[in-house]
């Protein structure tokens, strides 16, 4: 087995030649990447295999709006307490669809 290390710039490379680049804005792949990167730095939980079209399915990307829609929720704190959510500084909402 061969595991290789990314920065973020090569995390998002891998999402555009996966022909994925466009699911994410570049801030929700660094924050995405960051993500990961805290789940699994340690040696406990091991290496993270990257499977972008699997990620493309757990996250997306949206504005809060329309996540309330279309979960039927009244707030950011409702959505956060059914699954992960961060604030993006372009306004949208990256969170762990559910």
């Amino acid at each position: 087995m061969i595991v290789m290390e990314l920065s973020k710039t090569q995390f998002s490379d891998v999402f555009h030649k996966a022909g994925r680049g466009n699911k994410f804005s570049y801030e929700a792949i660094e924050t995405l990447y960051d993500l990961l990167d805290d789940l699994y730095h340690d040696d406990e939980t091991g290496p993270y295999y990257l499977d972008v079209v699997g990620l493309c399915c757990e996250f997306s990307e949206d504005t809060l709006k329309n996540i309330l829609k279309d979960y039927d929720l009244e707030n950011f704190e409702e959505l956060t307490d059914n699954t992960t959510a961060i604030e993006l500084s372009n306004g949208n909402i990256l969170y762990q669809c559910y």
